[in-house]
């Protein structure tokens, strides 16, 4: 029987997919990918807190959201 925490550690694995090889260092448009990917589920959060009216996490959020955005501004 899997306890909570494989669980939890499946679900997620299924939701973003098998981790990358780090032996290989990535191409440009696979990081791009990947930030875009990221911002998407951060704007999912984001939409979430604000529906919630958690304002502490919709401000962390924005800050993330921010913080993306200048990665990918930078590629």
């Amino acid at each position: 029987m899997p306890t909570k925490n494989e669980i939890k550690r499946h679900d997620r694995t299924r939701q973003l997919g098998q981790k990358k090889d780090m032996g290989e260092l990535p191409t440009k448009a696979e990081v791009h990918a990947e930030l875009k990917a990221e911002l998407a589920r951060a704007e999912e959060k984001l939409a979430f807190y604000t529906e919630q009216q958690d304002e502490k996490r919709k401000n962390k959020m924005l800050e993330i959201i921010s913080n993306i955005k200048q990665t990918i501004a930078r590629q």
